[in-house]
């Protein structure tokens, strides 16, 4: 038999030394990611509402058009920043989470009815402080002012803001601040989102006070959160 060596212990594989990335690494992917998307939102939307009214002397279907596509540009910018940064894979994960409707009946009426008891104990705290509540025609087009709101709904917000602000900015903020921080901060940051539209003619905003409006997309951010 070979005598066994003196001093020769277990073999020991040696391995190539693993190459963790920096803590801080994630973190800062992140806030380039988030602050990309409100760049990328605020720009494209700023853009087509401050050349609409300059080519709505020359077209005025035109300057519709660009104006209505303003409204999207946080959806614009979460398809591109998640896009950018995983590819076809991270987006259909994104779209299948902002898809999710599986959520409960109770989650749907709260979401249909909340807004509609608000506007109504508004309307009511307003008469009961000696407002006057105006007669509106919308009373004698009810069927258009229901075909006008169901567009409004898919439209005027949701399709275009709601895959943006909700769907990617809030979780983001949440990961970092919390969601009443993140909402408190993403509230202000779609009110400002705004601005221009208040300085443009024929406008909802440009009939409205801008701080009140301000105050009110904080107020309906930490209700949406």
């Amino acid at each position: 038999m070979m005598a066994k060596r003196r001093g020769a212990g277990p073999k020991v594989a040696l391995r190539p030394p693993m190459i963790r990335s920096h803590p801080m690494d994630a973190g800062d992917k992140d806030r380039s990611r988030l602050v990309a998307f409100f760049a990328v939102a605020f720009a494209w939307s700023w853009t087509c509402w401050l050349l609409a009214p300059a080519i709505k002397a020359q077209s005025a279907l035109a300057a519709g058009v660009l104006s209505s596509l303003g409204g999207f540009g946080p959806g614009v910018a979460a398809v591109t920043v998640v896009g950018y940064g995983g590819g076809r894979a991270a987006l259909r994960a994104w779209l299948g989470r902002c898809l999710q409707w599986r959520i409960g009946w109770r989650w749907f009426a709260l979401a249909f009815f909340l807004p509609l008891a608000l506007m109504g104990l508004a309307a009511a705290m307003h008469a009961a402080l000696g407002g006057r509540l105006e007669p509106t025609p919308i009373t004698e087009q009810l069927p258009l002012a229901a075909a006008n709101l169901v567009l409004i709904l898919l439209l005027g917000g949701p399709l275009g803001e709601e895959f943006g602000w909700r769907g990617y900015a809030l979780p983001a903020l949440q990961t970092r601040c919390g969601w009443r921080v993140s909402s408190l901060i993403l509230g202000a940051a779609w009110g400002l989102w705004h601005l221009p539209l208040f300085f443009t003619a024929d406008t909802l905003q440009g009939r409205i006070p801008l701080l009140p409006f301000l105050l009110s997309s904080v107020a309906l951010s930490v209700v949406f959160a």
